[in-house]
């Protein structure tokens, strides 16, 4: 039995398999860096220090050298009482502000223009 590359969710063509990046630590960029190596086109991570290096998986694409569009990525924001001390935003802004400021930090960590899920 063969299973597909990617699904089709809501319209929107989603790798069927995505490399998780929790939990990595000082490993991130390496153990990224070795699932592309590996065929993996799909990097999930979150812009929330406590459980994820984002920068690290920013890393790992730019060192791969894999086009952009060839590669699927997807962050997450966490809110505030899943965060550490080291937040991604403004915690005395509206919800809504930071969601956008993780936004554009995702974006400069991933160094990227654009995201493919948040």
């Amino acid at each position: 039995m063969t299973h597909p590359r990617t699904l089709t969710v809501q319209g929107v063509e989603v790798p069927a398999f995505i490399y998780g990046t929790a939990w990595k630590e000082d490993r991130t960029a390496e153990l990224v860096g070795l699932a592309l190596k590996a065929g993996f086109t799909a990097i999930d991570t979150a812009n929330q220090r406590r459980h994820y290096v984002e920068a690290g998986v920013g890393d790992a694409v730019a060192a791969s050298k894999i086009p952009r569009e060839k590669l699927f990525l997807q962050t997450k924001f966490t809110s505030i009482d899943g965060q550490d001390d080291r937040l991604p935003y403004d915690a005395k802004a509206d919800v809504a502000k930071q969601v956008w400021q993780s936004f554009d930090s995702s974006l400069e960590h991933l160094r990227t223009t654009y995201l493919d899920s948040l």
